[in-house]
């Protein structure tokens, strides 16, 4: 077991010793217990949390699908399929990491305009 050392003030000690008296228990069997409590219950805390935060949530209530084909661009951002512009095929003189100006730029801007105009 690992030993630690940790500075407490005066008062805060002489609270210790006395409920580790009380219990009759030693000061480091007192704040090893008092640790493992609060964790424990700080876990159960956060579960409790996520639960709650994932009942509360639902569907954002819209046909996603339908809102990016209504507002996707014809014939994608270059003049070509929006396939061919952002997935090339893998050559060995071709990557998948778009290009400065490439038409990764034009789908972020094709993006921010739906969410303006479908709010």
């Amino acid at each position: 077991m690992a030993k630690v050392m940790v500075s407490l003030p005066d008062e805060l000690l002489r609270l210790l010793d006395a409920e580790a008296a009380r219990r009759g228990t030693t000061r480091s069997g007192l704040l090893r217990d008092f640790a493992d409590q609060s964790l424990r219950r700080r876990a159960v805390d956060r579960a409790t949390r996520v639960d709650k935060i994932a009942r509360a949530a639902g569907a954002h209530g819209g046909d996603v699908a339908a809102v990016l084909k209504r507002h996707r661009p014809a014939g994608g951002t270059s003049g070509s399929s929006t396939r061919a512009c952002c997935w090339p095929a893998r050559t060995p003189t071709t990557t998948t990491t778009p290009t400065r100006g490439g038409c990764w730029r034009g789908q972020i801007r094709w993006l921010r305009s739906i969410s303006l105009t479908t709010r």
